[in-house]
């Protein structure tokens, strides 16, 4: 079965994630207008190093991509 494509509004923002696990760092999430926070990958980037989403810190986007294990795949991302 083939993922939807989703988009969402937000504010990237960057804070700890995978906390108490051998996995924590300082991870990007999209925090939407209604205050969830969703974990982001941007697809084709290293997922230790994100440069693509850690340049977009603070700015209001708009992502578009598919879900996959509790993360947002972002396809394509449009700064607003």
């Amino acid at each position: 079965m083939a993922s939807q494509t989703v988009a969402l509004k937000g504010t990237i923002i960057l804070k700890r994630a995978d906390v108490g696990s051998k996995s924590e760092c300082d991870g990007c999430f999209l925090k939407t207008v209604h205050g969830q926070e969703i974990r982001l990958h941007h697809d084709g980037d290293n997922p230790f190093a994100e440069p693509t989403l850690k340049a977009l810190v603070g700015r209001r986007c708009v992502v578009h991509g598919t879900f996959f294990n509790g993360k947002l795949i972002a396809s394509r991302i449009e700064p607003k």
